[in-house]
């Protein structure tokens, strides 16, 4: 899929974005668990995250010159969410990374009955 929008050609960038990445970890269960329960998870799945990522993401998939800016962490997942970035296409050059701290994630609780997905927790911010 292509945008329809139209923007200069003679600059490097079509879109810059600066701010939040993270890495999302997806958990399909049958339904919402109650309170101090247990049961099998569906599926689970890591997925890069974050607001400003995902949306230069989406734009590079869809043909758009993007390039983000922002610090990821020194940890297993600051790699792993500036490894998805720059996969998917975006100009990584002015990522920071921040080796003494660790990456943002969440856990995202999906209910496999409604599709209702719910953020369980928020790890640490760059």
């Amino acid at each position: 899929m292509r945008s329809n929008l139209s923007l200069p050609k003679n600059k490097p960038f079509d879109v810059v974005g600066m701010g939040l990445n993270s890495v999302d970890f997806l958990v399909l269960l049958p339904e919402y668990p109650a309170s101090n329960s247990k049961m099998r998870i569906r599926r689970f799945e890591k997925s890069g995250g974050g607001q400003v990522a995902t949306a230069l993401v989406a734009l590079s998939r869809w043909g758009t010159r993007t390039k983000y800016i922002g610090k990821v962490g020194g940890d297993e997942l600051g790699q792993y969410a500036l490894e998805s970035i720059r996969q998917a296409g975006v100009e990584v050059s002015s990522v920071t990374i921040e080796a003494q701290a660790s990456n943002q994630f969440a856990t995202i609780l999906v209910d496999g009955t409604s599709g209702i997905a719910r953020s369980s927790g928020i790890g640490m911010i760059v």
